[in-house]
């Protein structure tokens, strides 16, 4: 037998072979860090201020409303200003940013209890509320009210302009 001679070029390569099976899932990762905080949405409110009756019971949202949805944990943060006057004598007057439940319900304000009085006179003049709080889950109307607890009507109002944001 002769010796044996130089090899041969590279073949074309072969049609490629069926797909193996898939292997075993691996662990789970580590969670991944908590999204960005920021505002989800604002809304705005603007219209007339009706007649407001001298010794109300509760808060009354002095204008339209504004609404808004909001999960467990997540914040409403509200101003408004509206132009509010009163026919005879002046007396104090509670004026907040309020939220309640889109369905009815109480109105609750957003300071509770550290509220702050505002004299109301003969005069028209404005009045500015501003607020932050956590309701809970739910769809609120929110916007600027008063709560007259002597007897006073608030009955020579304007207009009133306002936003709330929902936030993370």
């Amino acid at each position: 037998m002769g010796p044996a001679g130089p090899a041969g070029a590279q073949g074309p390569a072969g049609p490629a072979g069926p797909a193996g099976p898939a292997g075993p899932a691996g662990a789970v990762g580590p969670a991944g860090p908590a999204g960005a905080t920021g505002i989800v949405v604002t809304g705005s409110f603007a219209g007339f201020v009706a007649a407001i009756p001298a010794n109300t019971a509760a808060y009354v949202f002095a204008g339209p409303t504004a609404v808004v949805t909001t999960t467990a944990v997540q914040r409403l943060t509200a101003v408004a200003t509206a132009s509010l006057g009163a026919s005879g004598n002046s007396s104090a007057v509670r004026i907040d940013m309020c939220y309640q439940a889109n369905g009815g319900g109480t109105v609750f304000n957003f300071s509770g209890f550290n509220y702050i009085n505002q004299t109301v006179t003969i005069a028209r003049l404005p009045f500015t509320a501003s607020g932050t709080v956590v309701p809970g889950a739910n769809t609120w109307k929110v916007g600027l009210c008063a709560y007259t607890p002597v007897g006073i009507q608030l009955n020579s109002n304007d207009w009133v302009n306002g936003w709330v944001q929902v936030t993370n």
